[in-house]
């Protein structure tokens, strides 16, 4: 939990592993890094982010030889998100290099405010520059 917490991308959204095991995690987003919309809630681009990073935290727990990279995010706003959310991910079933996964976004009342799916596919374990994020979840 503690380096998903620590994750440069994840902790600069705010984003608070409360939860994470081998096909499931769990985060607390308190405030985002961006203003909100009119209506006060959170841009959908940065909810995009938040379900993204925790598909690549959880995409690298399943394939831990591999870093993942996003193919395919799919998101949907059922209503505005307002204030503090949790986030809900899980893995799919897949294979061991393609991995599919879903994340509920949920306001504190418990609605379903977003659902996000992705495909992350897993490359090389290390990048070329030397750079990214190694299988711990650790920066290079």
């Amino acid at each position: 939990m503690a380096w998903a917490s620590e994750w440069r991308s994840i902790a600069a959204l705010n984003m608070v592993c409360l939860r994470f095991d081998d096909d499931s995690v769990e985060f607390r987003l308190e405030s985002v890094p961006f203003p909100t919309n009119p209506n006060g809630s959170i841009n959908g681009g940065i909810l995009a982010a938040v379900a993204d990073q925790a598909f690549g935290a959880l995409a690298l727990r399943a394939s831990p030889d591999f870093i993942p990279a996003t193919a395919n995010l799919q998101v949907e706003f059922h209503r505005p998100l307002i204030g503090p959310a949790l986030i809900h991910g899980r893995v799919l079933p897949g294979g061991r290099r393609l991995q599919f996964l879903e994340a509920v976004l949920s306001d504190e009342q418990g609605r379903r405010c977003v659902t996000a799916h992705a495909t992350m596919v897993a490359v090389a374990s290390r990048a070329p520059s030397g750079g990214g994020v190694d299988a711990t979840g650790s920066n290079k």
